[in-house]
């Protein structure tokens, strides 16, 4: 799911520090997912479909 986010504040109020912030803790949370559907997908192809899954 896209979403919008609105940052506002004053000069100087640290909207670009916290902006940057963000798009770092998203894209690090979308490259652990991504990650994480790799491994699964390895475990999957190595130990076939019937793997339990915890």
């Amino acid at each position: 799911m896209k979403r919008i986010i609105l940052i506002t504040g004053g000069a100087r109020s640290g909207k670009s520090t916290y902006a940057e912030n963000l798009a770092l803790s998203t894209a690090c949370l979308i490259l652990k997912k991504v990650d994480s559907k790799q491994r699964v997908n390895n475990v999957s192809i190595t130990h076939g479909k019937t793997a339990p899954v915890l």
